[in-house]
This record gives structure tokens, sequence and C-alpha cells, in this order.
């Protein structure tokens, strides 16, 4: 009980305690309060005189520059007035200089246009007599330059002649080796397709044995293979050098055709012969 007691007296003293310290945190508030609203009616007055005090000194600002500009307007009027009188003085003194000095002008520039003139015409007269002696000169070079024109298309002529006979030999030439090459071509290709037919039977002879042998087509002789891949040529068609008969000519080169020999047949793929495999018999 004693325990209980001490209890609720600690109990008792504390809530005093925080009964006196509320009271007192109470009226700290109410202080500031008090002194804050004071100072903000201050700081209002402040203000409210500050403002008058600025409408004044900007009302005594803006009187003084309106009777500023005023005053500054009517010297700049005055100025104007006085500059514009000025100015047509002196543009009447320019329209009377300028009159009198384009009179003088026009007649000194009347004097230059007739000496021009007297000159022009002497120019003139020396230009054409200069132009009739370069058409001369010009009409003797023409001649000259045809005759030498004429003279160069008879050599050129001359020259197309010789290189058309020289190209045609050469292209005659060419051919025959050509076709020299091409028939030993196509004599090598039947040889070596006569041993690879003759290596594939021996492979097959190997493997199948003499029956599959005996299946296998027969292969084409050489003589007839050679006479199938054999190609035939079309003749060629040669056009003749023109006459130089005439200096107006064509200068054209001599067109020389040589006909590409035609494409050896090829034979058809010939259809492999079915093999049979035979099963070896089921052990009893």
């Amino acid at each position: 009980m004693a325990l209980q007691d001490d209890w609720q007296q600690s109990h008792l003293e504390r809530r005093q305690v925080l009964a006196e310290s509320q009271k007192q945190i109470w009226a700290t508030i109410g202080l500031w309060q008090r002194e804050r609203y004071s100072q903000a009616i201050t700081q209002k007055q402040d203000r409210q005189a500050f403002v008058s005090q600025l409408k004044q000194e900007n009302q005594a600002f803006l009187a003084d520059a309106h009777n500023n500009h005023r005053q500054q307007a009517e010297q700049l009027a005055e100025d104007l007035k006085e500059f514009v009188r000025s100015l047509q003085k002196e543009t009447a003194t320019f329209l009377e200089e300028s009159a009198q000095s384009r009179a003088e002008k026009a007649e000194e520039l009347a004097q230059e246009l007739r000496d021009f003139r007297a000159e022009l015409r002497d120019t003139v007269a020396q230009w054409q007599q200069q132009w009739q002696q370069q058409d001369q000169e010009r009409a003797a070079g023409r001649r000259k330059l045809a005759q030498q024109v004429q003279g160069d298309l008879q050599e050129f002529n001359i020259i197309r002649t010789i290189m058309a006979e020289k190209l045609l030999q050469q292209t005659q030439e060419a051919k025959a080796e050509r076709l020299a090459g091409i028939q030993s071509m196509f004599e090598d290709m039947g040889k070596f397709r006569m041993q690879l037919q003759e290596y594939r039977r021996e492979r097959e002879k190997s493997v199948w044995g003499g029956e599959r042998v005996k299946s296998t087509p027969a292969t084409p002789q050489k003589a007839k293979a050679s006479q199938t891949l054999v190609p035939q040529t079309k003749p060629k068609a040669v056009k003749s050098a023109p006459s130089t008969t005439t200096a107006a000519q064509s200068t054209t080169p001599t067109a020389v055709v040589v006909a590409e020999p035609t494409k050896p047949a090829v034979p058809p793929n010939q259809p492999k012969p079915t093999t049979v495999v035979p099963h070896p018999p089921n052990p009893g």
C-alpha cells in the first residue's frame, strides 16, 4: 500500500508540474502573439507612410519630366523650323548653280558628240577597208585549204584501200588458225570421251561383272564423233572499199564481216541402265 501511495503522490506531482508547464507555454505563446501583432501594425503603418511618400515623389518627378519634355519639344520645333529655312535657302542656291552648270555642260557635250561622230566616220571607213582586205585573204585561204583537203582525201582513200586488203588477209589467216584450233580441240575431246567410256566400262566390269558390261550400250566410233562435233562455218562477207574519184566522199572505214563458227551439236544424254542388286540367300 505504501508503494501505491508513493506512486499516486508522484503521479499527482507530475501532473501539477505538467499543468504549470502548460500554463507557462500558453503565457509565452500569448506574449509572442501580442508582440507579433504589434510588430505587424507597426510595419503596416511604416509601409503606408512609405507608399504615400513615394506617391508624392513620383508626382513631383512626373511633373518635372513633363515640363522638361515640353520645353525640349518647343526648342526642337524651333530648331526644325530654322533648319527648314536654311535648307530651303541652300536648295534654291544649289538649283541655280545646277541650272547654270547644266547649260555649260550641255554645250560641251554637244561639241564632244560632234567630234565623236566625225571620228567614228573615219574609224568605220578604216574598218570597212580592213574587212575587205581580210575577206580577200580568207577567200585565198579557203581555196588553199580546199586543195589541201582534196589531196588529203585522196591519200586517205588510198591508205584505206591498202588497210582493207591487209585486214582482209589477216582475217582470213586468223579464221584458218581458229578453225584448225577448233578441229584439234574437238579431236582431243573425242579422245578424252573414249578414254572416259573405257574407264567407265572397266569400273562397271570390276564392280558388276560381265553381265553388266554386256548391257552397257556401245560407244560411237572416233570418226563418227569427230564428224559430228566439227562445226560448220558460213562463208564470210567482205564489203569492198569505195571509189576514190571525188574529194567529197565519205571517210568511214571499210567494214569487214567475218562469220562466227556454229556451235557443235551435243549428243543427247544416254539413259543409264537400271541395276539389279542380288540378295544373298537366307540361311537355312
